[in-house]
């Protein structure tokens, strides 16, 4: 038998899915990446080569599919490219090899044939809750300690031939949002006895990103407790959430309602934080007022210094200047303090707008990299309408990616 390499176009992508034009062949039959999918872009949202690690603890695992095929060849060549069935680590002849790798590895993997492929396989660990992921896959044990910046997600497949390296495909890694297994979550005292941290993978990996401005506590809402001088952020940053956003009023040099934005993954994480953080700065500056003084008077009773409202455009003498949180229910703590909630809200997308590009840290398998919109045609795949931003203006404008410019945020109230 015998391995050949002639330069020659590959014609399996148009996308440029492949670094090299080397095409390598065993007796006329051509060596090939087949899985993972070679024609796979995940950074394009096409839904393939996209892998999450599981939910199981203390240890995730992930699994990533291997394969090379000698395509019209048959076992004896493919054998051949191996030397013998099965080996244990890299190959001479051909090789997969993953780039950018900062996965954990604790697997020496190995390789055998069926048919004409040469498949990746992982030895049998006792505490794989998939055992039959061994066969044809990497198996991954363990998390990444990072996974804040757009590399830690990116990672790309090669096939090497004669150590040169032919052909490549892109895939992505996930971490499992809601699960409890990034690295030090479990953990022991001094008895030794173990117990879970109770912080959820996203917000580990979020706060890496953009520094939580408090810590994080199991629950329906984020608050900010004035009495200790405390952020509290909880569940609702995760998920999804749709931020008001206000203007001025040209006449009435009110503030005004303008729209929403929907948010979701790192950047809604962004927002409660900044939220939250927005509470502390208003109540640390007298802008929000527990109770009416003469000092702080606060005729409205919505938590706000009538002589601030009045310096800032707000009515003193409504709790809902805007009308945008008629909806908050009787229940609510927020319940009548509507100026209060929107002076927040505007904090918040003061946090949210220089930290945007933050998107590309967010590698929950329900955030921000996964499903996102083809960025290079702009198709929009309907299960992830948080990025690009949509902005939803309720004063008839054209539809926008971003808030406008003249939008109110931090920077208004910062000094005011």
């Amino acid at each position: 038998m015998t391995l050949t390499g002639a330069q020659a176009h590959v014609p399996l992508s148009s996308s440029g899915s492949y670094s090299s034009n080397v095409w390598y062949s065993v007796d006329a039959y051509p060596i090939v990446l087949s899985s993972p999918d070679p024609l796979g872009r995940p950074d394009l949202g096409d839904g393939k080569n996209q892998f999450v690690y599981t939910a199981d603890t203390p240890d995730g695992y992930l699994y990533v599919p291997g394969a090379i095929q000698v395509v019209g060849g048959t076992s004896a060549e493919a054998n051949w490219l191996i030397g013998n069935s099965p080996v244990v680590g890299p190959l001479d002849k051909v090789n997969l090899t993953i780039d950018n790798s900062i996965i954990p590895n604790t697997f020496t993997h190995q390789w055998a044939v069926s048919g004409n492929t040469i498949y990746v396989n992982t030895p049998q660990d006792v505490n794989n809750p998939y055992p039959s992921y061994q066969f044809n896959h990497w198996i991954f044990k363990g998390l990444p300690t990072s996974f804040n910046t757009a590399a830690d997600g990116n990672h790309s497949v090669n096939l090497l031939v004669q150590g040169a390296k032919t052909q490549t495909t892109k895939i992505q890694t996930f971490f499992n949002a809601t699960a409890n297994n990034y690295p030090g979550a479990l953990s022991s005292d001094a008895d030794g006895n173990l117990s879970y941290s109770g912080i959820p993978n996203w917000y580990y990996y979020y706060n890496q990103a953009y520094p939580s401005p408090g810590t994080y506590s199991p629950g329906a809402a984020s608050y900010y407790d004035p009495s200790f001088n405390q952020i509290i952020i909880s569940d609702d940053a995760h998920g999804s959430y749709t931020v008001m956003v206000f203007g001025i009023d040209a006449s009435s040099r009110k503030v005004q309602y303008i729209g929403q934005l929907p948010l979701g993954g790192i950047h809604n994480y962004i927002e409660d934080c900044g939220h939250e953080l927005g509470h502390k700065y208003s109540t640390t500056n007298s802008i929000e007022v527990y109770g009416s003084t003469s000092a702080h008077p606060d005729t409205d009773n919505d938590g706000l210094d009538d002589n601030w409202e009045t310096r800032n455009g707000f009515d003193p003498n409504k709790n809902d200047t805007t009308g945008a949180y008629a909806g908050i229910p009787t229940t609510s703590p927020d319940y009548g303090k509507g100026d209060r909630e929107c002076v927040a809200d505007i904090q918040a997308l003061g946090a949210l707008l220089p930290k945007k590009s933050l998107w590309t840290a967010d590698w929950a398998n329900d955030g921000l990299q996964w499903g996102t919109w083809n960025q290079h045609n702009a198709t929009a795949d309907p299960s992830h309408p948080y990025w690009p931003w949509n902005f939803l203006s309720v004063l008839g404008a054209p539809v926008s990616s971003d808030p406008p410019a003249n939008a109110l945020s931090r920077s208004h109230l910062i000094n005011a």
